[in-house]
């Protein structure tokens, strides 16, 4: 099982953040943005696009311009799950979406 907001390392070892819904849980596909390092891939440029997280001690963004979707059994082993950062998330993908 998958929640919204659980936090996985995929198996080519980077991290990827559940967006999808627990209302549609039984889809067996997941929407997810990938989570990468602070300081890495002009993340300063797209600041309001992306969320920090702390993993393992270490900041990483949440990046909502780098979204994806994968089966369920292929999303690797769950390492935790971030649901407090829901409104910041939400905030992100509006603006990705509509600008606002």
């Amino acid at each position: 099982m998958s929640s919204q907001f659980d936090l996985y390392r995929d198996p080519q070892g980077g991290l990827l953040l559940v967006l999808q819904s627990d209302a549609v849980d039984t889809l067996d596909t997941r929407v997810f943005a990938s989570v990468v390092p602070a300081g890495k891939g002009g993340i300063s440029a797209l600041d309001r696009l992306s969320v920090p997280l702390i993993f393992a001690e270490r900041e990483y963004r949440v990046m909502l311009n780098l979204l994806g979707t994968a089966r369920l059994g292929r999303m690797g082993e769950r390492v935790g799950t971030y649901p407090h950062l829901r409104d910041q998330i939400t905030r992100a993908f509006d603006l990705l979406y509509s600008g606002l």
